[in-house]
């Protein structure tokens, strides 16, 4: 039964790997996470996705079950398309303001939008269930830390001063995200 969930969860992550998607979602699960209709990307639902795979690959191991490295690699192909999306979203989406005077970057809670949904960059009706903050606070990528994507100790994972590092040039360049990925924001 478990393995049947994995086929499911990976033939699901294959038909979202769609040049259209990059950066945007590209091999993420896309669909609702709760009662509104958002069937979107969401960083928290590809982030128990990549969990529940990686968790099984390691009973796999225990086990000695042959599809134990598949199931690894997908896991990882998955961590490495959700943290690719999470840094180009965080890289378009607006700092905020912290209330002392500082600004602090933030994310959306999918790939496809490109800042907070509660700052309606890209316009939408988010009002649901008696507040506007619901989407940002309930299925944004806060999760990612708990679910193993972002580390505790990666840029990403502090409450940090958007202009700690550049206030001279007002701008920032964050090369630790990963390898691969060189952002610069300009504010």
């Amino acid at each position: 039964m478990i393995l049947k969930a994995v086929d499911y969860i990976l033939k699901w992550i294959e038909n979202n790997k769609k040049e259209e998607f990059l950066n945007k979602g590209y091999g993420l699960i896309d669909g609702k996470v709760g009662d509104p209709d958002d069937f979107y990307h969401s960083f928290m639902l590809n982030g128990y996705a990549y969990l529940g795979l990686q968790r099984v690959s390691e009973m796999s191991e225990k086990i000695e079950e042959s599809c134990a490295g598949k199931i690894k690699q997908s896991a990882m192909e998955l961590k490495n398309n959700i943290r690719q999306s999470f840094f180009s979203a965080m890289a378009r989406c607006p700092v905020m303001p912290a209330g002392d005077g500082t600004w602090v970057l933030a994310a959306p809670p999918w790939p496809e939008h490109d800042g907070l949904v509660i700052h309606y960059v890209d316009g939408g009706k988010w009002f649901t269930h008696g507040s506007f903050l619901c989407r940002d606070s309930l299925v944004g990528p806060l999760y990612l830390i708990f679910q193993e994507i972002i580390e505790p100790d990666e840029i990403a994972a502090r409450n940090w001063d958007a202009g700690e590092y550049c206030p001279e040039k007002e701008s920032i360049i964050l090369k630790k995200f990963t390898n691969s990925i060189n952002v610069t924001l300009t504010f």
